[in-house]
């Protein structure tokens, strides 16, 4: 399938959740869920805005790989939600924030390598500080719903502390896979030189 057509796909489905989630949250739907439509609702579209400004950023436009990833991604906690797994399935919001992480680490570093073909050490760094920053907004936003509608979903210091944990460690993860595999320049060599900058990057 070309890319363009896959890409296109991905934003259907981020229209046709956004649009399934609006109509739960204006009662046109009934669906029962573990904590709120709205948090699904923000979610989304920070996603999705975030995802098309890489993509329009890009050098060439960001590979379809970011945007499985990321759909993915959106999809692991919509099904937490809709399916109750957040409540039935033990520690299923922090494998969720794992995957998240390592969805949008992978997402950045993608955005990174449409502009050279290997990926640099400060890039990387960057990406996992990104996805950090982004996990301490979300729980901020839990936050503060939670104190202007009474929604229950904050779940505490601690909870907050364990989910932002696990969105770095989803990017340590992409990070360690990227490390083994050498994909930027300065990776040292068996030989004790550096590897040459042409080498391939995240594919």
């Amino acid at each position: 399938m070309p890319r363009f057509a896959s890409i296109i796909i991905m934003r259907v489905m981020f229209g046709g959740l956004l649009g399934f989630e609006a109509a739960n949250y204006f009662r046109v739907f009934k669906f029962q869920i573990v904590y709120t439509w709205l948090g699904l609702i923000l979610t989304a579209l920070v996603v999705w805005a975030a995802l098309e400004y890489l993509h329009h950023r890009s050098a060439k436009r960001l590979h379809v790989l970011a945007w499985v990833l990321v759909v993915a991604a959106v999809l692991v906690d919509f099904s937490g939600e809709m399916l109750r797994w957040y409540a039935s399935i033990p520690y299923y919001d922090k494998v969720a924030h794992i995957f998240g992480g390592a969805a949008a680490t992978a997402a950045i570093l993608l955005y990174y390598q449409t502009k050279r073909t290997s990926l640099r050490a400060q890039e990387i760094f960057r990406a996992a500080v990104i996805t950090a920053a982004a996990g301490y907004l979300y729980e901020f936003e839990e936050f503060a719903e939670d104190a202007l509608t009474l929604s229950h979903r904050w779940g505490g210091l601690y909870d907050s502390a364990g989910d932002v944990l696990a969105n770095v460690a989803g990017a340590m993860l992409v990070i360690l896979l990227i490390h083994s595999r050498r994909f930027y320049p300065g990776a040292q060599s068996s030989s004790g030189h550096d590897t040459p900058t042409t080498q391939p990057g995240l594919k």
